[in-house]
């Protein structure tokens, strides 16, 4: 597991451990990618997060997202991506603050035919850590009461 998607799960898992949660590991050639999912109480509703280490442009995305899935029934998904913020952009469970650190972030150039970012590796795992773990109380609070959808 590259050292950036290790650095982010080591910090998040004392966040997120009081629920049940897992994480899995996938790679490839061109991206490495984090996935944590974590459930809620009720063992129907979960957030997951999809957190993604793009080799060749050293850079990280975040996508995340809720299910409500109960058994012998259609799922209810929400999906959301930090990759195409603008200054309008109201994602649930995130405060606007973090969403403009993100989006200062996200800055790359062309460079020999590959697209780099211009903002420290480092820089971007601390602040999707910090996006994260600010913002958790307010993320299960959107999935308490997403669960709470009736299907």
């Amino acid at each position: 597991m590259a050292t950036a998607l290790k650095t982010i799960k080591n910090d998040l898992k004392p966040t997120i451990l009081p629920l049940k949660s897992s994480f899995k590991h996938h790679s490839s050639p061109f991206i490495e990618s984090l996935q944590i999912e974590v459930r809620l109480p009720d063992e129907v509703t979960k957030i997951h997060f999809t957190i993604s280490h793009y080799l060749s442009s050293h850079s990280i995305g975040l996508e995340y997202g809720f299910t409500k899935a109960p058994k012998k029934k259609t799922p209810k998904k929400e999906h959301y991506s930090l990759s195409n913020l603008t200054d309008s952009t109201v994602l649930p469970g995130i405060d606007g603050t973090h969403l403009a650190k993100i989006k200062s972030l996200q800055k790359f150039e062309a460079k020999e035919n590959v697209i780099l970012s211009l903002s420290p590796l480092d820089e971007q795992i601390d602040a999707y850590i910090n996006l994260i773990k600010a913002n958790w109380p307010s993320l299960t609070q959107y999935a308490t009461e997403f669960a709470k959808v009736q299907l």
